[in-house]
């Protein structure tokens, strides 16, 4: 209703019309708590009317809300979930770099230290690849007297 105040007024003056058409004036004029019980419960019925509408707002504007709540959300989870996996892929090519870098000394080195570690907890039996032999040749080669580059 773009005009209220003249919508009111024009519901209040048809339902006045109908209840007093029927009336001659004198019993229009003793009748007037029968008038106003006509009158309120217009006026009851508008503000039923009014008040679902303002729940009916309300309960979209809240829905719209929670529907833009949970987009943002997934959005945030989304691209959270992006910069987990690139820091991942940046991690995982920093070791890569690293690792092109060690030579066979160094990765005979890890794996004696990791035989050290085997050997200090409570395991009674070992499982060796065979190329770790092949590993532990520099090492046999020094503990034979030849230098670890002329080794076989």
């Amino acid at each position: 209703v773009g005009n209220f105040a003249g919508a009111a007024q024009g519901i209040a003056t048809t339902g006045l019309r109908a209840v007093i058409g029927d009336l001659s004036l004198d019993e229009a004029l003793t009748q007037r708590d029968r008038i106003n019980q006509v009158m309120s419960a217009e006026r009851s019925r508008r503000a039923l009317v009014t008040e679902a509408d303002g729940k009916k707002q309300a309960a979209i504007t809240i829905a719209e809300g929670e529907k833009q709540s949970a987009i943002l959300k997934a959005e945030g989870d989304r691209q959270a979930a992006i910069l987990r996996a690139e820091g991942f892929s940046l991690a995982l090519d920093r070791i890569f770099s690293s690792a092109k870098t060690v030579d066979t000394n160094t990765m005979s080195l890890q794996y004696l230290e990791a035989l050290k570690a085997l050997g200090a907890g409570p395991a009674t039996k070992f499982v060796f690849p065979m190329e770790f032999t092949k590993l532990l040749e520099p090492f046999m080669g020094g503990v034979r007297g030849i230098p670890p580059e002329r080794t076989p």
